[in-house]
């Protein structure tokens, strides 16, 4: 699984850009899966746009629905992988 995307500062000032969290959840919206993965950059200016990607191999077969967060680590979570 790979997924790319844009981060983009829409505030008039610079921001420091969190750690990033994919997860991955089934068809009842249960979490089975997440790692966590460093942002394109450490800040972006204001109205800067950085692309990101990441990579999960072997993805659940039960995975239906993805999300990427900022953040890291989700409040009661189990620690996620560290991947690149």
């Amino acid at each position: 699984l790979r997924i790319d995307g844009d981060i983009v500062n829409v505030s008039g000032h610079p921001r420091d850009v969190p750690h990033m969290l994919g997860v991955l959840l089934d068809g009842a919206g249960k979490e089975i899966e997440r790692w966590e993965f460093k942002p394109p950059l450490p800040k972006l200016l204001h109205y800067e746009r950085a692309p990101f990607s990441t990579e999960l191999v072997n993805p659940p077969d039960a995975a239906s629905e993805v999300r990427v967060t900022f953040g890291g680590k989700l409040a009661g979570a189990a620690s996620p992988k560290k991947l690149k």
